[in-house]
């Protein structure tokens, strides 16, 4: 997800932040668990995006 958003897509941190909160907002709704995938080789380059994502989700 990280390297697919960010390198292929060619969004910024505001635009993949914007859809994670949706996706959180969804799983939510629907009492769903979400499963996030750390790619600790990608970790240096997005570690800001996980830092975020993660205080959320905890």
């Amino acid at each position: 997800m990280d390297t697919t958003l960010f390198n292929q897509m060619h969004l910024y941190f505001n635009q993949v932040w914007k859809l994670m909160e949706k996706l959180i907002d969804t799983v939510e709704f629907h009492r769903g668990v979400l499963a996030v995938l750390w790619q600790y080789i990608y970790a240096r380059g997005f570690l800001e995006f996980y830092k975020k994502n993660f205080s959320v989700l905890h």
